[in-house]
């Protein structure tokens, strides 16, 4: 939090404009507690299972090696038709 403080009094200061400001906040609950899905995957140990292997993978070869696609930022890796 003091890093934050710290950058935007510098920001301000330079007279930079701030165009956006966002905050995350992660391990909010204990692990046992899950976010329901929007879509039927009923089997948690199958994903627990398949969430540390994607940690694991991301975590040898680099963060968001394995990501979801929502992550991606489409327009800058495909050329879309209409452009």
């Amino acid at each position: 939090m003091q890093k934050l403080k710290s950058y935007l009094k510098k920001c301000i200061r330079s007279g930079e404009p701030i165009r956006l400001i966002g905050l995350r906040l992660d391990n909010l609950t204990d692990s046992e507690e899950k976010q329901i899905s929007l879509f039927e995957n009923n089997d948690i140990e199958k994903q627990k299972k398949l969430d540390k292997i994607v940690d694991s993978i991301n975590q040898k070869y680099g963060k968001n090696t394995i990501t979801r696609a929502g992550k991606l930022n489409v327009g800058k890796i495909v050329k879309l038709k209409d452009e």
